[in-house]
C-alpha cells in the first residue's frame, strides 16, 4: 500500500469525551491503533481529564501512557495546565515528543504563563528546545511566535468559518456572507471604494476570485467550506512567519528545576495539524487537497462514534490517494468543484505536496 501522502496524527479525544460525559476504553484505543498503525504517523496518549483534581488525573494519564508504551506503541504524553512539574520531568525522561495542553484555562494570560513555565524547563540556557513539543488546540499568533514548538493543532479553521461565519483578512476578523446580524466588520458585494479594494486584494492573494466568492450561489455548508478555505489559507500563510521563532527568548528563571542538556533549534516552520471532523469530511478533505496540506489530526473518540465506513472507506483511502478519492466520491467532488469555481486558477492537484500559490 505504500506510505500515506497525508500524515495523520491520532488524538484520543479524551477532552471531547469528558465534555460530553463519556469515557474512552483504553484497551479498545490500543487495539484500534495496533490494527491501523500503518496509516498513523503519531499517536497521542489517552490522558485523564479532571480539572478539579489535576494530580489524580496526571497519575492516571501516566499510567495509561506506560500501558500504551508497553503495548509497543510510540506515544506522545500530554502535560496539562495545573499539573505538578514533576509530571513534565517524567514525560521528558520517557519520550522525546511531549504535548502541552492549556485548554482547561480560560484566560489567554494564564495559558501563556503555563507555556512560560514549560519552556523555561524545556529549553537550554540559549532558549533552544531540548525535546519536541506539540501545542494542543492552539494556533494563536502569539503562541506560535513566542514558543519554539515543533507542532500545533487547531479546529479553528472550521469552527471560526462555520459557527462564527468569520474569516481573517490582514489579521482582522471579518464576517462574510452570513445570515447572522451584520456587525461593523461585515463585508458585502455592495461595498465600494477602499473597503472593497481591500478585501478584493486579500481574496486574490489567497488565490480566490472575489467576484465569484461574493456572488456564487451556495448552500450554508458550501459557504462554510469557502470561509474555511480562507481561514486555513491565512493560517498557512502565517505559518511561514514562524521560521523566526526557533528559540524561547524569555529565559528568565521562572522555575528552580531546569532540564539539563544542549538543545536544537527548529529549522522549519512549525508544523500545523489541521483537525478533521467526520461529520464534515465532505468539505474538509477537498480543502486539504486544494491547499496542499500535509498534516492532519483526527480524534479517536469521534472516529469511534462516526459511521463505520468513515475510517476504512473515506479517511484511509484519502490519506494514500487524495486526488483519486476526491474525484471518485460524488459528494466530496461536488464540494471540491464548488470550491474550484471560486479560485483564480486550479492548483496542480496531481502534486498534493505542492505549496499553495499564495506562499
Amino acid at each position: 500500500m505504500g506510505k500515506p501522502v497525508i500524515n495523520l496524527a491520532l488524538d484520543s479525544g479524551a477532552f471531547s469525551a469528558w465534555s460530553l460525559g463519556r469515557t474512552i476504553n483504553l484497551d479498545e484505543y490500543i487495539s484500534f491503533i495496533k490494527t491501523n498503525e500503518a496509516h498513523i504517523e503519531h499517536v497521542v496518549n489517552l490522558d485523564k481529564i479532571a480539572p478539579g483534581n489535576p494530580e489524580v488525573a496526571a497519575a492516571e494519564g501516566m499510567k495509561n501512557f506506560y500501558t500504551m508504551k508497553d503495548a509497543g506503541l510510540n506515544v506522545i504524553p500530554v502535560f496539562h495546565a495545573r499539573e505538578n512539574l514533576k509530571w513534565l520531568v517524567e514525560m521528558c525522561d520517557a519520550s522525546n515528543y511531549v504535548g502541552l495542553s492549556q485548554t482547561s484555562l480560560v484566560s489567554p494570560t494564564e495559558g501563556h504563563l503555563f507555556y512560560d513555565i514549560c519552556y523555561s524547563y524545556l529549553t537550554d540556557k540559549e532558549g533552544r528546545p531540548l525535546v519536541k513539543t506539540h501545542l494542543f488546540g492552539d494556533t494563536s499568533p502569539k503562541s506560535l511566535m513566542t514558543y519554539p514548538a515543533t507542532s500545533a493543532d487547531s479546529a479553528t479553521w472550521m469552527i471560526q468559518a462555520g459557527r462564527a461565519a468569520r474569516v481573517k483578512f490582514q489579521g482582522r476578523a471579518i464576517q462574510l456572507k452570513s445570515s447572522k446580524i451584520r456587525d461593523t466588520s461585515y463585508i458585502s458585494d455592495d461595498d465600494s471604494g477602499p473597503k472593497r479594494q481591500s478585501w478584493e486584494e486579500e481574496m486574490r492573494m489567497l488565490g480566490l476570485n472575489p467576484d465569484k466568492v461574493m456572488t456564487i450561489k451556495t448552500t450554508p455548508s458550501e459557504m462554510a467550506m469557502i470561509r474555511s478555505y480562507m481561514v486555513a489559507a491565512d493560517l498557512l500563510r502565517f505559518r511561514e512567519r514562524t521560521r523566526v521563532c526557533t528559540k524561547y527568548k524569555r529565559t528568565a528563571n521562572l522555575i528552580k528545576t531546569k532540564r539539563a542538556g544542549e538543545g536544537q533549534e527548529r529549522t522549519e516552520p512549525i508544523k500545523i495539524l489541521f483537525v478533521l471532523s467526520p461529520s464534515a469530511y465532505y468539505f474538509n478533505l477537498p480543502l486539504v487537497l486544494l491547499l496542499g496540506v500535509s498534516d492532519v489530526l483526527v480524534s479517536y473518540f469521534y472516529v469511534a462514534n462516526a459511521p463505520t465506513k468513515f475510517w476504512p472507506e473515506r479517511l484511509v483511502p484519502f490519506l494514500y490517494e487524495p486526488l483519486e478519492y476526491c474525484m471518485k466520491h460524488d459528494k466530496v467532488k461536488r464540494y471540491m468543484d464548488k470550491m474550484l469555481e471560486c479560485m483564480l486558477q486550479p492548483p496542480d492537484l496531481k502534486n498534493p505536496m505542492r505549496k499553495p500559490s499564495f506562499l
